[in-house]
């Protein structure tokens, strides 16, 4: 071996070393971890993995005092030498503004140059970024080159586009098989979204209990979609016996993660007494918070508590102001009774020009009271 050769391998050793400490993830070891990047660094200032390595550190004031001048002064040493892992840091930096100011387009050439050249992350945000800007040609080309390398988020993506019909690429059997291998490599998405096709028969045999089963696992690991879909397994006896007490649980443990539709769902509990102990004041609660985040049947609740004095002083200006919320979403439930009132003169003008109006939206989408209404009432055209 040459000297040059000697000095390298040396320099790959220290890389190592600091590579190995770092992973303890001991803060006490982390300057230890720069003094070993140094020393890799002045043996052979053209190593890369190690210019990166300082550049990560400094970005973080891991071992040594944060400095983001430096940080991308050594990320463009590292790129000038050949550095994917560089190119690709300084993309992410760009995308989110933590070491310079943030610009999606600068992002977008540094991620594009990282993903060219193999870089699965790289291709991985860039294809997100396309999704973004509605470009989903771009974004499955780059998600087909990760997941043939099997990146998992990849592949779970490019599943979740092949289930969209806005996409153009309707493909459930293969979004099955993708699914599948993402969750041999323990995704729960990927199971709790397979759990889903199970159970509606798209691209695979319908199988209520495989849906369950898949969708309980996601669950139990922590997923609050599949939480909130175990509760509705539950509620309804898809896949396994109804319990309630269970639905309610999965709600109750989905809702305490913030997933919106379960916290509508424990609101619903506790006004029907589904599995608990009925409470209009703590349902209530829940509708009201969920509405709040923009919850249409929250909404809608909400409207129905006020109208009818349930848990709080009958008001129908603000049953109108929650009634009008979800009517407008198109929710039919609220439209019926956002005309009600505008019939009956109850917090807000009568009016049977908008009772009509929002009776005929009611009445389109579904809601027989509506259509029986406008008949009797010789509203209808």
């Amino acid at each position: 071996m040459t000297k040059d050769g000697h000095t390298r391998n040396q320099s790959d050793i220290f890389f190592t070393k600091a590579s190995t400490l770092f992973s303890v993830n001991k803060v006490e070891g982390h300057k230890q971890v720069v003094q070993l990047l140094k020393k890799s660094v002045s043996l052979n200032p053209k190593n890369d993995k190690s210019l990166c390595f300082i550049a990560y550190c400094l970005l973080n004031g891991y071992g040594i005092k944060k400095n983001k001048k430096k940080a991308f002064s050594f990320y463009q040493k590292a790129i000038e030498q050949g550095s994917v892992q560089a190119l690709y840091n300084v993309g992410v930096s760009f995308l989110i503004g933590d070491l310079v100011k943030k610009d999606v387009l600068k992002a977008k050439v540094y991620l594009e140059k990282a993903a060219k050249k193999g870089h699965l992350d790289a291709q991985y945000d860039l294809s997100l970024l396309y999704i973004e800007e509605l470009d989903n040609k771009k974004a499955i080309k780059w998600l087909e080159k990760a997941s043939a390398k099997k990146h998992v988020p990849s592949m779970l993506e490019l599943a979740i586009l092949l289930e969209d019909s806005e996409v153009g690429v309707l493909d459930f059997k293969r979004a099955v098989n993708l699914y599948k291998q993402c969750s041999l490599q323990g995704d729960m998405q990927a199971k709790c979204n397979l759990g889903r096709l199970y159970s509606l028969g798209l691209g695979i045999k319908k199988n209520a209990k495989e849906a369950f089963d898949l969708t309980l696992e996601a669950a139990q690991a922590g997923d609050c979609i599949a939480m909130y879909n175990t509760g509705l397994s539950f509620m309804n006896g898809d896949g396994t016996s109804v319990n309630e007490k269970q639905g309610y649980f999965w709600f109750k443990k989905s809702a305490v993660k913030g997933y919106l539709n379960s916290v509508y769902y424990v609101g619903l509990c506790f006004d029907e007494a589904l599995g608990v102990k009925g409470n209009k004041k703590k349902s209530f609660e829940y509708y009201l918070r969920a509405a709040k985040e923009g919850h249409i049947e929250a909404c809608n609740a909400v409207g129905n508590f006020y109208y009818n004095g349930i848990a709080k002083e009958r008001s129908y200006k603000r049953a109108l102001f929650w009634y009008k919320k979800a009517a407008v979403a198109d929710n039919a439930f609220a439209q019926y009774n956002l005309g009600l009132l505008y019939l009956e003169g109850k917090g807000v003008a009568k009016s049977k020009r908008w009772a009509k109006h929002w009776f005929s939206k009611a009445a389109a989408n579904g809601d027989e009271k509506a259509q029986n209404i406008l008949k009797d009432l010789k509203l209808k055209r």
